[in-house]
């Protein structure tokens, strides 16, 4: 998702099962059409369509937000929990 960021960000192209071909660059477009299994993954890209249906705009960007927070979870957590106490 993150290659689809900004003016140089590339065209994916989408396989269905029969054989249709999609070229798309929108995020929201991508996210809708894959086949994701893993639930928070799931939350996450349902998180992103919703931002498109809202504001129109911005769902790479709210999934690779998303991602990244999800990826540094651990370390945030243990330093907020270490001050707290």
């Amino acid at each position: 998702m993150k290659s689809n960021l900004g003016p140089k960000g590339t065209i994916k192209m989408l396989v269905g099962g029969a054989g249709q071909v999609k070229l798309t660059k929108d995020g929201s477009v991508l996210l809708s059409e894959m086949q994701i299994q893993h639930p928070t993954a799931t939350m996450i890209a349902r998180s992103a369509n919703a931002q498109d249906d809202i504001v129109g705009d911005g769902t790479t960007i709210m999934y690779s937000s998303s991602v990244s927070c999800s990826n540094n979870r651990r370390e945030y957590f243990t330093q907020v929990y270490t001050r707290v106490q």
